[in-house]
């Protein structure tokens, strides 16, 4: 809906056309769905891989990209942007969360790195390092959590319905005070982070309305860098099939009369 995201000003090779298929990694996916969803990824020059942030450091979405290059033949690692989904549910246990607590105090009396909050948090580095293996690019990794950005986007207009009726009352879970804590927290952790961090944009992004607000922008603008480079390729391309076919003509000259 406009109200909600408005990409009609986006025309020409900056059009966006979003393709969401069933498939790769879901639970019950077969053979059928990896066959519609490699072949819908043919023509894709920007692709959101999401992982779940509840099981981080599965090999899923790194099987996910070998299959899709081996398919297209090329490798993908700047067309590839990684969101970390259901950021909210990182399990943290008992010993992280006093890791947290400790490095916002600390942050009193010495500056924090990236490096230190990440070896810190060992279920942190591990959802980082993660998405980081899937990108060539640090800065296309996004943490969110989806219900958080529903429950956001529910405020920007009342005319737009998000959910079913069935599914609203779950928003409720976004505003719940354990959610809200740690989302403090989070924010927290953030702001003692040096202001060239990317984990410090990261992490704010994320707070802000559960990272939809930095993924937006961050697809339109890959698809419209992605977008003139696969242009130019598929014009480069079908040029060099023609030459191709041109050069395969035998051209006779006409038979004169005598």
């Amino acid at each position: 809906a406009k109200e909600i995201w408005d990409l009609s000003s986006l025309k020409g090779i900056n059009q966006f056309i979003l393709l969401d298929f069933p498939g790769l990694g879901a639970a019950d996916s077969g053979v059928r769905d990896t066959y519609l969803s490699l072949r819908e990824l043919k023509e894709v020059q920007t692709i959101l891989l999401l992982q779940n942030c509840k099981q981080p450091g599965g090999n899923t979405a790194d099987q996910i990209r070998t299959m899709i290059e081996q398919d297209k033949g090329e490798k993908l690692g700047d067309r590839i942007i990684v969101g970390l989904g259901r950021f909210n549910q990182l399990p943290l246990d008992a010993k992280d969360e006093q890791s947290i607590k400790d490095l916002i105090a600390a942050s009193s009396l010495q500056e924090l790195s990236e490096e230190m909050v990440l070896k810190s948090i060992p279920i942190l580095q591990l959802a980082i390092t993660s998405a980081r293996n899937l990108t060539t690019e640090k800065q296309n990794i996004v943490l969110l959590s989806q219900l958080y950005g529903l429950a956001q986007l529910t405020k920007l207009s009342s005319l737009v319905q998000v959910g079913t009726p069935e599914f609203l009352p779950e928003l409720d879970k976004a505003n719940q005070q354990e959610e809200i804590n740690k989302r403090e927290q989070w924010g927290q952790l953030s702001e003692m982070l040096p202001t060239n961090s990317l984990l410090k944009k990261q992490l704010s992004d994320f707070v802000v309305d559960g990272g939809i607000g930095r993924l937006r922008p961050l697809l339109t603008q890959h698809v419209a860098e992605h977008g003139v480079k696969q242009l130019l390729e598929d014009t480069q391309t079908a040029a060099r099939a023609l030459r191709q076919e041109l050069s395969l003509i035998h051209i006779s000259e006409p038979t004169r009369p005598y």
